[in-house]
């Protein structure tokens, strides 16, 4: 009973409230906006079949900062698109501790806390 498996040819990467999905036609960016999901799409470039592109390692090469490039600029079009974080009030835990100890004795205590563990 051996069955063959699917293999896909389709990947992905975790972006700023979002999701770049990649594959072998197009790629698409989903990211949540204030005003609900904002999607875009675009054609993947494919190499010439005679193409030096297309040689063994090169190609490797090339498709490790081909991926690089696609994704850092979907990253920082995830970054455009995504809301700007609201300041929270802080919480009734963080005013009772800034009030007891203080943001700069805090501080010297977790840095003393880390240097005595490590």
């Amino acid at each position: 009973m051996s069955q063959e498996k699917f293999k896909t040819t389709i990947g992905g990467q975790a972006l700023i409230e979002g999701i770049m999905m990649r594959g072998p036609d197009k790629d698409a960016i989903v990211v949540r906006t204030k005003d609900g999901l904002h999607t875009e799409t675009m054609p993947r470039k494919k190499n010439p079949p005679k193409s030096w592109k297309n040689l063994p390692f090169i190609r490797g090469v090339f498709n490790f900062f081909d991926a690089q490039v696609v994704g850092i600029k979907a990253l920082l079009r995830s970054a455009d698109l995504a809301p700007e974080e609201m300041q929270e009030e802080p919480s009734k835990f963080d005013r009772w501790l800034e009030k007891k100890l203080g943001s700069e004795t805090f501080q010297k205590a977790i840095v003393g806390i880390a240097m005595c563990m490590g």
